[in-house]
């Protein structure tokens, strides 16, 4: 116990410092703190291991987080206060999916499921100034393809980021043989008109047919790198609409489509040198 109470002390004089709203909620943190180590020795070693006194003030010292986690915390107590046995297991059973959830955010990935919701992190992530370049691999399975007034708002960003010199975009463009038949020298329309749009504008734009990479099933795909920040990553149905976006926030997640992307990049034509050699 000496050890556990060693640890708080010095961060009891931190609590000055802080607002009165805070302290409470600190205090009520550290208490339940020391009452697990009264009352669960058990999870002693464990508490004292996670440095939890530490974890506190890191969420202390950044106040959305603190809100968020100061009604998590309301949340819960409210839960505890229902005492049927059938809602609180299927109340812990929906706590332990909250978390996993969680954890996943934790880890750094973001999952975006069902809904347009995904655009506006594309559209801060495209206006972040920490992106300079971004790297886009754009699968066409078929004509309707970043068609609809979303994607069409998406294209329109794109191009003006790449007008007011905010952003350099490089795009590798995967497409089907019903977008690309083997006997035309350009895809069909709309998708010819949405690439050459782009590569107008200073779009750096690239070509593959999706049959000249049966042999790496493992490059097919719709995702785009965000300087060196993040990964994001389409899941389409046949008729291009996003079933899913899932954006990954970690160095690994981005070396892997940097590898991915000069993989694709040794199959495909680059459009500019297509438009040379019809002229």
């Amino acid at each position: 116990m000496a050890v556990a109470v060693g640890t708080l002390l010095p961060a009891i004089g931190l609590f000055i410092w802080f607002p009165t709203g805070l302290q409470l909620y600190l205090a009520a943190l550290c208490s339940c703190c020391l009452g697990l180590l009264v009352s669960h020795p058990q999870d002693r070693r464990q508490i004292e291991s996670d440095s939890a006194i530490d974890l506190l003030l890191t969420i202390a010292h950044d106040k959305p987080i603190y809100d968020e986690t100061l009604e998590l915390a309301k949340a819960l107590k409210q839960i505890t206060q229902i005492p049927d046995l059938v809602f609180r297991e299927a109340a812990v059973q929906k706590i332990v999916s909250a978390r996993s959830e969680l954890q996943q955010v934790a880890d750094g990935t973001l999952v975006f499921g069902g809904t347009e919701s995904w655009r506006l992190v594309y559209e801060a992530l495209l206006r972040s100034r920490h992106v300079f370049l971004y790297r886009s691999v754009a699968w066409i399975k078929s004509a309707d393809y970043w068609q609809d007034e979303p994607g069409k708002q998406s294209t329109q960003l794109n191009l003006e980021l790449i007008d007011n010199q905010q952003l350099s975009i490089e795009r590798i463009v995967i497409l089907r043989q019903s977008v690309w038949p083997a006997d035309q020298p350009f895809p069909d329309e709309p998708i010819l008109s949405w690439i050459d749009t782009q590569h107008r504008q200073g779009c750096w734009i690239k070509l593959v047919r999706e049959s000249a990479i049966d042999s790496e099933p493992d490059l097919l795909g719709d995702f785009g790198i965000y300087g060196s920040h993040a990964v994001g990553e389409h899941i389409l149905d046949d008729k291009c609409q996003t079933v899913r976006f899932i954006l990954r926030f970690n160095f690994e997640a981005v070396e892997a489509a940097e590898n991915r992307w000069k993989r694709l990049g040794i199959f495909a034509s680059v459009y500019r040198d297509l438009l040379d050699s019809r002229r």
